[in-house]
């Protein structure tokens, strides 16, 4: 499934190939497990994540994760069960 780019509350946006490797990696995957399911090397994985906390403001996965779910990009599991 394709996502389109998001806005951030401060403006700045993630790109659609940032917003999939964060809701991927929000559901625990490995660089390498995530560069598989999205069919694209882990170097760019790597790129992806370097770019996502960078413009999140944040130093490791939980946080990323955290701010992905504040900014609407990653569900909740309160929200997933809602469905």
């Amino acid at each position: 499934m394709a996502h389109k780019a998001v806005r951030l509350p401060d403006g700045q946006f993630l790109t659609t190939g940032q917003v999939e490797v964060g809701r991927v990696m929000a559901r625990g995957l490995t660089v390498a497990g995530a560069a598989d399911e999205l069919c694209v090397s882990p170097r760019t994985v790597a790129s992806h994540l370097r770019r996502l906390y960078r413009k999140l403001g944040v130093c490791n996965r939980v946080m990323m994760v955290k701010r992905l779910q504040e900014s609407g990009v990653v569900l909740t599991d309160e929200q997933e069960r809602e469905d």
